[in-house]
């Protein structure tokens, strides 16, 4: 928290100072004479006053973009968003670099002599803003003494301010990391649905089913996906093709439902109409999971539980199993045993018989009439 209290202040010190900044080299561009007075000066100064307005333009553009950077700062630490934040934190270290370098060669270039008679001889063609710098004490006459000191003392100033942006980048490199912990995929959802993303039991039975299907579309769109017909609930004429309605199951029994392959052309036409169209991914890892969803948005109220442990995604991929060819045989062994015994449940009647007994018991006792 602190680190992040830190970050707004330095990133919105940084924009009002920079912005002010600019405004006040664009304000001394105004007070600055750039037309020479005479042709003799036009001759000589030429390239001078040209390279003085480049130099002037890009200090005006760099302060800008620093608070423009600055405010983008702001806003990421405001909104948690760590990539405006690693934006601003990468321009500090890069500007940091080149405040560094340019201190150091412009230190270099102020202690030489010429350097110094040079810059005194510019500030003489500009009367006007001589003026202004004599409230400072600067004259023509003192004018090499003066900057001969002002390096110095621009020198310790460069340093301090050096000491206390390095300071203020450490502060924001630390909220940075500290934001890539916290917040990894933000604006980006997780490619694996974890049990967050999952609706709990209490909460399922008030959701539609079209909010169950966006829930998992993120993470879907990628995979190819196959169509399928799903029926709301079994139907009396299901028993004849694998399915095995119970009139006597109450509402509010919670029971799992299991949504056998069956192809459309063996139902009747009021099933079919009733069919409702349904897509899940190909892909066998992805489609356990869906298939888990689908079928139980499709559970009545009452029943619906979500179940994100390794055995009930296997029930549900034994549910779909028609749309993986390339599923494990266990699977496959399962639900060639669970259609076994609902059709030996539902069709036959085995009877101990002995090989020759016939159906009726034969009694001795019995006398002929």
């Amino acid at each position: 928290m602190r680190t992040r209290t830190a970050s707004t202040v330095i990133t919105l010190f940084g924009g009002v100072t920079n912005t002010i900044l600019t405004i006040q080299v664009l304000a001394a561009w105004r007070s600055i004479k750039w037309e020479p007075e005479s042709e003799w000066e036009l001759s000589g100064d030429k390239w001078q006053v040209t390279g003085v307005k480049i130099i002037w333009a890009l200090l005006s553009l760099y302060f800008a973009s620093a608070a423009a950077v600055c405010f983008i700062g702001l806003h990421g630490v405001l909104k948690h968003k760590p990539s405006l934040v690693r934006f601003y934190r990468d321009y500090s270290i890069a500007d940091f670099s080149f405040s560094a370098f340019f201190t150091a060669l412009a230190t270099y270039g102020a202690f030489l002599g010429p350097a110094r008679v040079g810059i005194c001889e510019e500030l003489s063609r500009h009367p006007d803003l001589m003026r202004n710098l004599t409230e400072i004490g600067l004259n023509l006459e003192n004018c090499e003494l003066w900057l001969s000191r002002a390096v110095f003392v621009g020198l310790a100033v460069m340093f301090f301010i050096m000491v206390i942006r390095l300071h203020f980048l450490l502060a924001v490199s630390t909220y940075y990391s500290h934001l890539a912990r916290h917040y990894p995929h933000h604006h980006q959802r997780s490619p694996s649905c974890t049990s967050s993303c999952i609706p709990s039991s209490s909460s399922s039975s008030s959701l539609p089913t079209h909010s169950l299907k966006d829930s998992n579309t993120s993470s879907t769109n990628s995979l190819p996906m196959q169509r399928i017909l799903v029926l709301p609930k079994p139907a009396p004429g299901m028993a004849s093709v694998g399915f095995n309605a119970n009139p006597d199951l109450e509402p509010g029994v919670n029971v799992e439902m299991v949504y056998a392959p069956v192809p459309k052309h063996t139902l009747p036409k009021e099933l079919q109409e009733q069919a409702t169209e349904a897509w899940i991914p190909s892909s066998s890892s992805s489609s356990a999971m869906m298939g888990a969803s689908m079928s139980m948005s499709m559970m009545p109220s009452a029943s619906r539980t979500y179940h994100h442990r390794r055995h009930h995604h296997h029930r549900s991929s034994h549910s779909y199993s028609h749309t993986h060819a390339h599923a494990h045989t266990h699977a496959h062994a399962h639900t060639h045993r669970h259609r076994s015994s609902s059709r030996e449940a539902t069709g036959r009647i085995k009877l101990d018989i002995a090989p020759g007994e016939g159906l009726l018991a034969f009694r001795d006792d019995v006398k002929e009439l």
